[in-house]
Formats: structure tokens, C-alpha cells, sequence
């Protein structure tokens, strides 16, 4: 049901809501479902059922993200800006999906500490496979979000 209110942008619309379980097993079980049917490629809204909305920030209010993780190579380093003038800014990775290459740069996730020592050994770090949490990849092909988790 959508409410809209004459001469103005404003809208109203009524969204189907399900009681889950408080587990991560089960959050994320509900929210793969809901990408599954189609309904979301950006998540799902968990909200306590005795909270009141509010327009503020609140952990009554969480939103939980569909990320995937996936496998990439390191195939390359950027240097950074700012804060990391003298550090990795981002690898550039390599992974085959689907058939297909995809080619991509990653500068989340990483430690102070770990950009330190990749741009300073990037030769050992060359053709090392790492995990990248992502909300996918598009029909064109590119990663969404992507952040570094860890080291394969």
C-alpha cells in the first residue's frame, strides 16, 4: 500500500514484516532469502519490535547487508593519499566469477600495519590470494563495495 500526500513528494508505503530469530544464523538466513526472491540487493532492516521509530541513529534500528566473500589474487598496488601518502592505498585483485575475469581494486579493510608492510614487501605479496567481502558483483561486471578480510 502506498499513501501519497497531494503536492508533495512525501509517501507513505507499507512494507511486509516477519519476527525472526536474534541469532546471526537466522538474520542471515532472512536476508538471503530476500535477495533469493528479489526483493533486495542492499539487505534487510532488523528493528526491535517494542521500539517506537525515530529519525535519530539507534540500535533498535540496525541494517544488515547481504556480503558475500570471494576468493581475488593480488595482482598489482596502488599507492595511497593522505594519511597513506607513504603507504598501500589499495591492491588491484583478479578473480574469475562466473566465467568471466573480474578485475577490481581494493583499499578497505586493511590495518595501519598491514599497509605498511605490503607496500614495503610488495614482490611477497604478488599472486597472494585473498578474501574480499562484497555485496556482489553487477550486471557490468563490477565488485560492489569491496573490502579486504583476510589473507588465504
Amino acid at each position: 500500500m502506498t499513501i501519497s500526500t497531494s503536492g508533495s513528494n512525501s509517501r507513505v508505503v507499507v512494507v511486509e514484516q516477519s519476527v525472526i530469530e536474534n541469532t546471526p544464523s537466522a538474520i542471515q538466513a532472512k536476508a538471503e532469502a530476500i535477495k533469493a526472491e528479489g526483493r533486495s540487493d542492499e539487505g534487510i532492516m532488523l528493528r526491535n519490535p517494542s521500539y517506537v521509530y525515530s529519525e535519530t541513529r539507534s540500535n533498535n534500528l540496525v541494517k544488515v547487508k547481504n556480503f558475500v566473500k570471494t576468493p581475488f589474487v593480488i595482482v598489482g598496488f596502488a599507492k595511497g593519499r593522505g594519511k597513506y601518502a607513504n603507504s598501500l592505498g589499495a591492491v588491484s585483485v583478479r578473480a574469475l566469477i562466473d566465467g568471466s575475469i573480474v578485475n577490481t581494486k581494493v583499499g578497505s579493510g586493511f590495518s595501519d600495519l598491514e599497509r605498511s608492510s605490503i607496500w614495503e614487501n610488495q614482490s611477497n605479496y604478488l599472486g597472494t590470494n585473498i578474501e574480499v567481502i562484497n555485496l556482489g558483483i553487477t550486471k557490468s561486471g563490477n565488485v560492489r563495495h569491496p573490502i579486504f578480510s583476510r589473507f588465504l
